[in-house]
């Protein structure tokens, strides 16, 4: 088994059961094709490959060349709960359920409190001591829940994601997103990459920190 293949039988293996997927509003699985692989879903839906959201799901297509995980990162940190998994055309499929309670970032035009900055931070660092890179942090993939006191952040939108340096960027990024300098198509993506968005989303939001100047 690839590393890409292990990584996706993980996101297979968290997969919510049947029986329980059964308590979701029917309007949220109509339209969708699904069938039995081992027990999980798999979704094929054109308009959910093409990252449109149905009902409550997420819609997450990950190309094969761009994710390329070498260890599970089961422990790294929250990840939205796995609905199915499935490829066609050349693209895996991954679809996660809507995470009650959570904004995104990019929903959220108020300054970043220092608690939210520090988890972010946190989360990121997470991610880097295991050598991993995101290499999409925008605020539209970032998601925040405050509650008792305690501050939760979860990242979405894997499909560019793995090892620092040797996963590179698709053959084309949208040139009106602020990235790095380095950052450019077919380019590897590096740890300071992640850290150079990051930054900037606390800069944009008021956000003074000594993580920043780190």
């Amino acid at each position: 088994m690839t590393a890409r293949e292990e990584f996706f039988a993980w996101l297979a293996s968290k997969a919510i059961p049947r029986k329980q997927r059964t308590k979701l509003a029917s309007y949220e699985w109509e339209s969708l094709v699904e069938t039995d692989v081992e027990g999980i879903a798999s979704v094929i839906e054109d308009r959910l490959m093409a990252g449109v959201v149905h009902g409550k799901l997420q819609a997450l297509g990950a190309q094969y060349q761009t994710v390329q995980w070498h260890t599970r990162p089961k422990d790294l940190f929250q990840i939205p709960p796995c609905l199915g998994v499935s490829s066609t055309s050349g693209w895996f499929m991954v679809v996660m359920a809507h995470m009650t309670g959570f904004y995104a970032l990019s929903d959220s035009n108020s300054s970043i409190t220092a608690c939210i900055s520090e988890e972010l931070w946190n989360v990121l660092r997470k991610l880097q001591n295991f050598g991993y890179v995101h290499g999409d942090l925008r605020k539209e993939n970032i998601l925040v829940c405050k509650k008792d006191a305690k501050t939760n952040i979860v990242f979405t939108d894997w499909d560019w994601a793995g090892v620092a340096g040797e996963v590179c960027y698709p053959i084309s990024i949208n040139p009106a997103i602020y990235q790095h300098p380095t950052a450019k198509a077919l380019q590897p993506i590096l740890m300071e990459h992640d850290e150079f968005m990051l930054k900037n989303i606390c800069l944009t939001h008021n956000v003074v920190d000594e993580s920043l100047d780190q």
